[in-house]
Protein backbone atom coordinates (compact mmCIF):
# COMPACT_ATOMS: atom_id res chain seq x y z
CA UNK A 1 0.00 0.00 0.00
CA UNK A 2 1.25 3.46 -0.92
CA UNK A 3 2.15 5.88 1.86
CA UNK A 4 -0.40 8.68 2.21
CA UNK A 5 1.69 11.72 2.89
CA UNK A 6 2.05 15.29 1.80
CA UNK A 7 4.59 18.09 1.90
CA UNK A 8 3.48 21.61 2.68
CA UNK A 9 5.59 24.64 1.81
CA UNK A 10 6.34 26.79 4.86
CA UNK A 11 6.69 30.49 4.08
CA UNK A 12 8.59 33.04 6.16
CA UNK A 13 8.44 36.74 5.35
CA UNK A 14 6.64 35.88 2.10
CA UNK A 15 9.42 33.55 0.90
CA UNK A 16 9.63 29.76 0.69
CA UNK A 17 11.61 28.48 3.72
CA UNK A 18 11.27 24.68 3.92
CA UNK A 19 8.93 21.69 3.55
CA UNK A 20 6.75 20.34 6.37
CA UNK A 21 5.93 16.66 5.77
CA UNK A 22 2.58 15.47 7.10
CA UNK A 23 0.16 12.56 6.82
CA UNK A 24 1.05 8.99 7.69
CA UNK A 25 4.80 9.56 7.51
CA UNK A 26 6.05 7.29 10.32
CA UNK A 27 4.94 3.70 10.98
CA UNK A 28 1.23 4.42 10.66
CA UNK A 29 1.28 7.43 13.00
CA UNK A 30 -0.52 10.52 11.73
CA UNK A 31 1.34 13.82 11.73
CA UNK A 32 -0.77 16.94 11.20
CA UNK A 33 -0.17 19.77 8.76
CA UNK A 34 1.95 22.78 9.68
CA UNK A 35 0.57 26.22 10.42
CA UNK A 36 -2.63 27.42 8.73
CA UNK A 37 -4.19 23.97 8.66
CA UNK A 38 -7.16 25.33 6.68
CA UNK A 39 -4.81 26.03 3.73
CA UNK A 40 -2.78 22.82 4.12
CA UNK A 41 -4.57 20.76 1.46
CA UNK A 42 -4.64 23.68 -0.95
CA UNK A 43 -0.88 24.30 -0.68
CA UNK A 44 0.36 20.75 -0.07
CA UNK A 45 1.66 18.33 -2.64
CA UNK A 46 0.90 14.62 -2.39
CA UNK A 47 3.49 11.86 -2.54
CA UNK A 48 3.02 9.84 -5.74
CA UNK A 49 4.22 6.58 -4.21
CA UNK A 50 7.22 6.52 -6.55
CA UNK A 51 10.90 7.34 -6.19
CA UNK A 52 13.32 8.57 -8.80
CA UNK A 53 16.28 6.72 -10.29
CA UNK A 54 19.05 8.58 -8.41
CA UNK A 55 20.65 6.66 -5.56
CA UNK A 56 22.65 8.88 -3.22
CA UNK A 57 23.77 8.78 0.37
CA UNK A 58 20.92 11.13 1.24
CA UNK A 59 18.36 9.10 -0.78
CA UNK A 60 19.56 5.46 -0.90
CA UNK A 61 16.16 4.29 -2.28
CA UNK A 62 15.79 7.29 -4.60
CA UNK A 63 14.21 10.66 -3.94
CA UNK A 64 10.46 10.67 -3.29
CA UNK A 65 8.43 12.14 -6.15
CA UNK A 66 5.64 14.60 -5.26
CA UNK A 67 3.06 16.37 -7.40
CA UNK A 68 4.66 19.66 -8.42
CA UNK A 69 8.20 18.27 -8.77
CA UNK A 70 10.23 19.12 -11.84
CA UNK A 71 11.58 15.92 -13.40
CA UNK A 72 13.58 14.59 -16.33
CA UNK A 73 12.09 11.57 -18.08
CA UNK A 74 14.61 9.59 -20.15
CA UNK A 75 15.10 6.08 -21.42
CA UNK A 76 18.88 5.59 -21.38
CA UNK A 77 18.39 1.84 -21.06
CA UNK A 78 16.92 1.60 -24.58
CA UNK A 79 19.45 0.73 -27.29
CA UNK A 80 17.91 2.37 -30.35
CA UNK A 81 15.14 4.79 -29.41
CA UNK A 82 16.24 7.69 -27.21
CA UNK A 83 14.22 10.37 -25.47
CA UNK A 84 14.66 12.98 -22.79
CA UNK A 85 11.81 15.20 -21.64
CA UNK A 86 11.55 17.78 -18.87
CA UNK A 87 8.25 18.38 -17.16
CA UNK A 88 6.21 18.83 -14.00
CA UNK A 89 4.55 16.01 -12.07
CA UNK A 90 0.79 16.56 -12.07
CA UNK A 91 -2.32 14.80 -10.80
CA UNK A 92 -5.34 14.46 -13.07
CA UNK A 93 -7.88 11.89 -14.21
CA UNK A 94 -7.24 9.96 -10.97
CA UNK A 95 -3.58 9.35 -11.89
CA UNK A 96 -0.16 11.00 -11.75
CA UNK A 97 1.71 12.02 -14.87
CA UNK A 98 4.38 14.29 -16.28
CA UNK A 99 3.26 17.41 -18.13
CA UNK A 100 5.86 18.04 -20.85
CA UNK A 101 7.62 21.43 -20.68
CA UNK A 102 10.63 20.72 -22.92
CA UNK A 103 11.69 17.99 -25.36
CA UNK A 104 15.49 17.59 -25.18
CA UNK A 105 15.94 14.35 -27.18
CA UNK A 106 13.47 12.43 -29.36
CA UNK A 107 15.36 10.05 -31.64
CA UNK A 108 14.31 7.09 -33.82
CA UNK A 109 10.66 6.94 -32.74
CA UNK A 110 7.96 6.22 -35.32
CA UNK A 111 5.63 8.75 -33.74
CA UNK A 112 5.91 12.55 -33.63
CA UNK A 113 7.66 14.08 -30.64
CA UNK A 114 5.40 15.23 -27.82
CA UNK A 115 4.04 18.75 -27.75
CA UNK A 116 4.23 21.19 -24.87
CA UNK A 117 1.67 20.31 -22.19
CA UNK A 118 1.25 16.69 -23.41
CA UNK A 119 1.03 14.30 -20.47
CA UNK A 120 2.89 11.03 -19.94
CA UNK A 121 0.97 9.04 -17.32
CA UNK A 122 2.94 7.20 -14.63
CA UNK A 123 1.36 3.87 -15.51
CA UNK A 124 3.35 4.00 -18.77
CA UNK A 125 6.65 5.01 -17.15
CA UNK A 126 9.32 2.81 -15.58
CA UNK A 127 10.74 4.15 -12.28
CA UNK A 128 14.31 4.04 -13.59
CA UNK A 129 13.33 6.60 -16.24
CA UNK A 130 12.52 9.48 -13.82
CA UNK A 131 14.92 11.85 -12.08
CA UNK A 132 13.81 14.72 -9.82
CA UNK A 133 15.59 17.95 -10.76
CA UNK A 134 13.66 20.42 -8.59
CA UNK A 135 10.36 21.59 -7.16
CA UNK A 136 7.94 24.32 -8.13
CA UNK A 137 9.46 26.49 -5.39
CA UNK A 138 13.07 26.26 -6.61
CA UNK A 139 12.62 29.47 -8.59
CA UNK A 140 11.66 31.32 -5.39
CA UNK A 141 14.69 29.82 -3.58
CA UNK A 142 17.13 30.73 -6.38
CA UNK A 143 15.67 34.26 -6.60
CA UNK A 144 16.27 34.77 -2.88
CA UNK A 145 19.96 33.92 -3.33
CA UNK A 146 20.41 36.48 -6.12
Amino acid sequence: MRETKFRQPIWMDGKFAYWHYWGFVKRGEFTGPGYHAEKALEESQQFTGRRDSKRTEEFPKGQEIYAGDKVVLKNNWMQIQKMELIGEVIYGCAAYGIKVEQVCIWDKYNVPSPEMNDIYWFLNIVDKDIEVIGTIHDKEVSNEKN
